[in-house]
């Protein structure tokens, strides 16, 4: 009898996951007409401390503000005034504020706004300036510690395990951090051209609007730099070494060894970021042999800045109708798939499909046999109709997707390929439905399956140019940085979080206003023996109530039209 062999089942552990799905119902465009001109209307006048939309909206607790920052910023961006808004939310704050030194160091709208600004705007950026030095340090795997205490558990360790001889391992650490701080340092302070001028416009602002409020007093003189680098070094450069996977750097986390080096080095640049001398307190201590080094680079980054802040108004691209704030030709994914010659005769087998490097920008889908080719074969995205996946019995093969364009003659060309995987397959459906969001001739029907002896394999049909018998998709992956703009979606965005925050709008602004009705009605009988001070303050309110009236109205208009909207499905169905 055959000796069967038992796999025993291990426990790997269990992982709770929280899940949310947002699905949100996308009106026509004139339906935000009203919500997105209160919005843009709040920013014409920044230097008035008179109560906007804006500021209504920054006291909102029931709104989540992560997502409002987003897609207010993205909506700014989309009606080409995002750095006048910009411009408003933080001199707002910096009115607000006494100290410089605790300046944008809360969740503040301003603050959150202008991170995911960065974010939006600059990750090409960050990409071209950090990649390489991150990417060298994951594949050296170099292990540097300076903290002693930590240096000796692993002295012990490894003393224990391979009878190891003890060694210096500080001076080779920190030999070997700054070789990567003096890359990731020159590369940052030689990025200035290579900065997006939105960025350096918003910085610009910042540092006019902090030095002419503080600057009068020698001890904040450095306050225009510690703004500026507080987004620059503390929100943008340093979470990004800390964790390259989050902003698109790696596509997997760092291990034990690389993580250690990523955190000392993301704290040295945060140091750097500070444009302060680093004082020895007592804390972290073991950082020392880093601060001569801090120190140097202090004087350069404020130079840096200086640069970074020199330009014109002129200088700065509108995003016009392309909806993205990318360069045309800024490739916004590449990598290898298998394209398929496909004969409406012969199914291709499996190996048939050759292997091909493809490049995607907002204007061309390139392709070539290897990714150095200087031919390469390319497919403007105005002329594509449909990007959608393939049906596995089609090809017998998995992750095969299709894409669907007219040529010159304007017959339709079918494109197959075939992804390494079922997520590579969806990042690439997602990532060209994105170029083609503002095509107007867009198919709403596409074939899953192939023309193959007289007939589609999907629906039998005997025609080949007959119409497709599955509606097409357009859903692409959210919250990517990558994502060309889409101002309806991201008006409709802004309206949930408002339609959430309606009661509190009401209670808030609204529901003393009985009471101080009969209170000015009260005090008509007395003579006018008001302050000044007490005036603004009557006024103040009563615009409140005025731009909170006007929002609710807005609010209740958008929600009479989706429930329109809804009714008229109903009787469809």
């Amino acid at each position: 009898m055959p000796h069967i062999k038992e796999h025993k089942t291990e426990n790997l552990g269990s992982i709770r996951m929280k899940l949310r799905l947002t699905q949100e119902r996308i009106l026509p465009q004139k339906c935000y007409q009203s919500l997105v001109e209160i919005l843009v209307n709040s920013t014409k006048d920044p230097q008035s401390l008179d109560p906007t939309v804006l500021s209504l909206i920054e006291q909102l607790t029931t709104a989540d503000q992560a997502i409002l920052a987003h897609q207010l910023v993205r909506l700014f961006i989309g009606q080409d005034v995002v750095i006048p808004f910009l411009d408003y939310l933080t001199l707002r704050e910096i009115k607000d504020t006494s100290n410089p030194r605790t300046l944008f160091r809360g969740n503040s709208l301003a603050a959150k706004c202008m991170e995911q600004f960065m974010k939006i705007v600059g990750m090409p950026y960050l990409s071209d300036t950090l990649k390489p030095v991150i990417d060298k340090i994951f594949e050296e795997r170099k292990y540097c510690e300076l903290d002693p205490s930590k240096n000796a558990e692993r002295k012990q360790s490894a003393l224990r395990r391979l009878s190891l001889k003890p060694v210096d391992e500080q001076d080779r650490s920190l030999a070997v951090l700054t070789g990567y701080l003096e890359t990731v340092m020159t590369s940052i302070l030689g990025s200035i051209k290579e900065c997006p001028s939105y960025m350096r416009a918003a910085f610009r602002n910042l540092a006019r609007r902090v030095s002419d409020h503080f600057g009068d007093e020698p001890e904040y003189e450095d306050s225009k730099y510690t703004a500026v680098s507080g987004f620059l070094f503390l929100r943008f450069f340093a979470p990004a070494i800390l964790g390259p996977k989050l902003f698109g750097l790696r596509e997997n986390h760092a291990d034990k060894n690389v993580s250690r080096t990523l955190t000392i080095l993301a704290k040295t640049v945060q140091k750097i970021g500070n444009i302060e001398l680093p004082l020895h307190n007592g804390k972290e201590e073991w950082m020392g042999p880093l601060y001569k080094w801090i120190a140097f680079y202090t004087d350069e980054v404020k130079d840096f800045l200086d640069r970074l802040a020199d330009v014109e108004d002129e200088d700065v691209p509108g995003c016009d109708h392309r909806r993205t704030v990318f360069s045309n030709s800024l490739i916004i994914k590449e990598g290898s798939v298998k394209k398929c010659r496909y004969r409406d005769t012969r199914l291709p087998k499996p190996y048939k499909f050759k292997k091909r490097y493809c490049w995607l920008s907002t204007e061309n889908f390139l392709y070539a046999k290897t990714n150095d080719s200087q031919t390469r074969q390319f497919l403007p995205t105005r002329k594509i109709l449909a990007v959608e996946r393939v049906d596995e019995s089609a090809f017998q093969k998995p992750n095969v997707f299709q894409v669907v364009s007219k040529d010159y003659d304007d017959a339709l060309q079918i494109l197959y390929l075939a992804a390494q995987d079922v997520n590579e397959m969806n990042q690439w459906l997602s990532a060209i439905r994105k170029t083609t969001i503002s095509n107007p001739k867009m198919l709403s029907y596409f074939h899953p399956g192939v023309f193959h002896k007289n007939k589609w394999t999907c629906c039998k049909r005997v025609i080949k140019t007959a119409g497709g018998c599955q509606l097409t998709h357009t859903h692409v992956t959210l919250s990517d940085w990558r994502d060309p703009l889409d101002p309806d979606s991201e008006a409709q965005m802004i309206f949930t979080q408002l339609l959430q925050s309606r009661d509190e709008l009401r209670k808030k602004f609204l529901g003393t206003k009985e009471l101080q009705k009969d209170s000015q009605d009260s005090s008509d009988t007395v003579k006018d023996q008001q302050t000044p001070v007490k005036n603004a303050q009557t006024s103040t309110v009563t615009t409140e109530e005025t731009v909170a009236t006007k929002l609710l109205e807005v609010i209740d208009e958008l929600e009479k039209a989706h429930e329109a909207i809804d009714e008229k499905a109903i009787m469809k169905s």
